[in-house]
């Protein structure tokens, strides 16, 4: 059994390396990017949430680069079965999205310092919005193709470029019209564990469906 999950575990190891082989150059722009943000040499409002967003453009041009690639037809001649490949995509997609967000919380808490356990809560705050995103995006995209890659990259970055900046400055010049002050009045434990345990449980649905999804596509 436990040469079985050895196996296993090396299989899936190196569906994701292959992942980040093809996508590196794409995360390291990303994170060039962001990390000029977070030292304030391309100053933004709000970093970490244009972090969140970019993670998110992460995803798409991982995608997008899949497509272009012809990387599934690649990594399906490979000795890994359907499933690692699936779990490999949401890996590399959620721990890419969390690498990206927290590179810019701790500058930023360097820069000016944040206590530890408000820099931890952003973190997962950033990794929960993430997380939900890989959970809608992966089967989505199994199931509608590089057709939906193409329009929903355009969409994001409509939504990064032209209308998150001015809204996160009108949310702010209206102290974000009272829904933080009604989310600090909630009671923060079972809020947090609420919250968790919903991203928990989407994910693990959305991982399974995308395994059946992926699991009758042909390449």
């Amino acid at each position: 059994m436990t040469g079985v999950r050895a196996t296993a575990g090396w299989a899936l190891a190196r569906v994701v390396y292959k992942d980040w082989v093809v996508n590196r150059t794409v995360f390291l722009v990303y994170a060039g990017v962001l990390l000029l943000m977070a030292l304030k040499v391309l100053p933004v409002d709000g970093p970490a949430v244009i972090a969140t967003m970019m993670a998110g453009f992460f995803v798409f041009t991982s995608a997008a680069q899949d497509e272009r690639n012809s990387t599934q037809t690649f990594i399906n001649s490979l000795p890994v079965s359907r499933r690692d490949i699936v779990t490999g995509k949401y890996v590399l997609s959620i721990g890419a999205g969390i690498a990206l967000t927290g590179m810019v919380l701790l500058i930023g808490a360097l820069i000016e310092p944040v206590p530890g356990p408000v820099v931890l809560r952003q973190l997962l705050l950033c990794a929960g919005v993430i997380s939900t995103f890989v959970s809608v995006f992966v089967p989505m995209y199994y199931l509608l193709g590089s057709r939906f890659v193409q329009i929903g990259l355009f969409v994001l970055f409509i939504l990064v470029v032209a209308v998150a900046p001015p809204a996160y400055n009108l949310a702010v010049r209206h102290n974000f019209w009272g829904l933080l002050d009604a989310v600090r009045a909630l009671p923060t434990q079972p809020l947090q564990t609420v919250a968790a345990v919903g991203v928990v449980v989407l994910l693990l649905a959305s991982w399974r469906l995308s395994i059946t999804l992926y699991s009758r596509k042909e390449f």
